[in-house]
């Protein structure tokens, strides 16, 4: 009776070791990582309450001369992890469409 307990513990365990692995694969979670790491990475490198606190003080109509200025006067870093951040919610769609036919092609087999 031991044995056969134990058995199914080490299946159970490779059950859910698999299931999580899956769920870490899933596009969704992998694209959530990245722009949480590089948002919690852009906070480190610019102090966004202060730009949205001198965005408030901006006219209206001067807003985009604002963020170009901004872009304008900033460093590499910031702007790698913006681009990073756009680029992975911009491919976020083709990869979770990529994903669904990995998965149905995976089940059909």
């Amino acid at each position: 009776m031991y044995r056969m307990a134990n058995i199914k513990h080490k299946v159970m365990r490779r059950v859910y070791y698999i299931y999580t692995l899956r769920r870490l694969k899933h596009p969704l979670f992998v694209h959530s990582a990245v722009v949480a790491v590089c948002f919690v990475a852009l906070s480190r490198v610019v102090s966004i309450p202060d730009v949205f606190s001198n965005m408030l003080e901006v006219r209206v109509g001067e807003l985009a001369s604002f963020w170009i200025g901004a872009f304008a006067n900033t460093g590499m870093l910031p702007l790698v992890l913006i681009g990073v951040i756009m680029f992975t919610a911009l491919s976020l769609p083709w990869r979770w469409k990529s994903h669904e036919l990995d998965e149905l092609t995976f089940r059909l087999n």
